[in-house]
């Protein structure tokens, strides 16, 4: 679900604050731009919502991991 419709939704449903999981295809992850980041910060600012948790994915010594010039590919 777009961000944008996901924060819609739970400030509807009286949430204050959303856990994010931070990787690529996901709502954040560390690959983006100061631009982006700031839109993620304003579109939960504007539906009242805090960040409550930040996951973060490692992948050590496996071979769909990527690398820094490749991508996680596993859910394409």
């Amino acid at each position: 679900m777009p961000l944008l419709d996901l924060a819609a939704l739970l400030s509807r449903s009286g949430y204050d604050a959303i856990a994010l999981r931070g990787r690529p295809g996901g709502h954040v992850h560390w690959q983006l731009s100061p631009d982006e980041r700031w839109h993620v910060r304003r579109i939960l600012a504007d539906h009242g919502l805090q960040v409550s948790a930040l996951a973060t994915y490692l992948f050590i010594a496996n071979r769909d991991a990527g690398t820094a010039e490749q991508t996680d590919t596993r859910d394409e």
